[in-house]
């Protein structure tokens, strides 16, 4: 299985109320392989949505996360969303 495989299966994955999202909002890739050559080109052709790269896409992850564990709303949210979903 290679990426697009396995973005085409998240998006197959995804309930539509976050669906209508990603169309709406693109898809924004983080972490090193972001920067992997014309993988935005790749995904953008394949999947028919706009694909951006995130500002600082090498620590995007680690600073999201560092937020959650700032706030403890987010925290909290993203322990009950835990309960509820199995995730993949």
């Amino acid at each position: 299985m290679n990426i697009v495989d396995s973005v085409r299966i998240i998006l197959e994955k995804t309930p539509p109320e976050i669906s209508s999202d990603i169309k709406k909002s693109g898809i924004y890739l983080t972490g090193g392989s972001a920067r992997i050559p014309e993988l935005r080109t790749l995904l953008a052709e394949q999947t028919g949505l706009e694909i951006f790269i995130a500002d600082n896409c090498e620590t995007s992850a680690v600073d999201g996360l560092g937020q959650i564990m700032e706030s403890k709303e987010l925290l909290k949210f993203f322990k009950e969303l835990k309960k509820l979903h199995k995730f993949y």
